[in-house]
């Protein structure tokens, strides 16, 4: 397990002569002390699979020279509602080591005990005991093999120019996904509602096409309520803006051309527009025209692409971590597009 400690600026009465250092050097003395035997490292690394905890310290020098800290905790998996918080009676201390020692102990003694009896955890719940019932017990009937299709006449299906988005291709797939990137990928949700539409200016070829697609902001899921809740509100403002769009600039391609029953490969420049700020991205992304179960056609668009600076293109903040991470966010695309009546 990894503790990330912040500590804030002090606030309150600072003498005439105050050294910041001096109270750096203090505050992690206490700091020390306070979380042992925890190890303390200036920077580490952070691999997928550690558990991290977020450990605030906002210090208050009184006018007495007593130093008062408060405190409070964030798991990982959820930088916007703490775990623990310690404000009413703040940790205090005759000097800046003592006051920020008996934080830390206090810190580190509830992160043990969330350790030990929290039941609001990512684990799933395992037993040894149970019961395995079989297939036939269920009284479930095995799935019987799809009929083979009467289309014979493949070449005479007619590709049209016009596509407006059907829905996602299947209820197990949303449209959108996204996450951060490790060590902060557990960070992420999925977006549930978009429309749109691409233009061919061939038929059946993406040569020269042009597409914009409206997401709908408030179909936004994190995965929490009180975490999608405070996403929609605090980040994205989905009631100044209730809508994102991306829009194709240009599509690059060896072979552009669309073929039922393949995948054509291709590199997308696009705008993205968001929180009434638009930036360029590139996605790389697969056309797939293929027949549905009732033989109309249909065209699955698969896109990845990143955000490489949130923060300086879209304002928007991402959750304390690595630099590296918390400001590029990963998106996965998944369209079902049919022919515009």
């Amino acid at each position: 397990m990894v503790l990330k400690l912040k500590i804030t600026d002090p606030q309150g009465i600072l003498p005439p002569k105050f050294n910041t250092n001096k109270f750096s050097k203090e505050y992690l003395k206490g700091l020390k002390e306070g979380f042992a035997p925890a190890k303390y490292q200036k920077t580490t690394a952070v691999n997928n699979s550690d558990e991290l905890m977020y450990c605030s310290f906002y210090p208050y020098l009184a006018e007495d020279g007593k130093v008062y800290v408060s405190s409070e905790i964030h798991s990982h998996y959820d930088c916007h509602t703490a775990i623990y918080q310690n404000f009413e009676a703040p940790a205090t201390g005759t000097s800046v080591a003592e006051a920020f020692n008996l934080a830390a102990k206090n810190s580190f003694g509830k992160i043990q005990r969330q350790v030990l009896e929290s039941t609001s955890g990512d684990a799933m719940n395992y037993t040894k005991n149970t019961k395995v019932i079989t297939w036939e017990a269920l009284k479930l009937k095995t799935l019987k093999a799809p009929e083979k299709s009467t289309q014979t006449n493949f070449e005479a299906i007619e590709f049209p120019k016009e596509w407006i988005v059907a829905g996602p291709l299947d209820k197990s797939t949303p449209i959108i996904s996204f996450n951060f990137p490790p060590p902060l990928r557990h960070y992420g949700g999925e977006l549930k509602s978009a429309t749109g539409n691409m233009s061919l200016n061939k038929v059946q070829n993406l040569e020269a096409a042009i597409g914009e697609f409206i997401v709908e902001v408030a179909s936004i899921e994190m995965g929490e309520s009180e975490l999608t809740q405070a996403v929609t509100e605090s980040m994205l403002y989905v009631d100044k803006y209730p809508t994102a769009t991306l829009a194709f600039k240009k599509i690059i391609g060896d072979d552009l051309k669309l073929t039922l029953g393949s995948i054509t490969a291709a590199i997308v420049e696009a705008d993205l527009t968001m929180l009434d700020k638009t930036a360029p991205i590139v996605a790389t992304a697969q056309f797939e025209p293929f027949l549905d179960e009732n033989g109309a056609l249909r065209l699955h668009i698969y896109a990845q692409f990143s955000i490489n600076d949130l923060k300086g293109n879209y304002t928007v903040a991402g959750p304390d971590g690595p630099a590296e991470a918390n400001n590029k966010m990963l998106f996965r695309v998944s369209l079902l597009m049919k022919g515009k009546e």
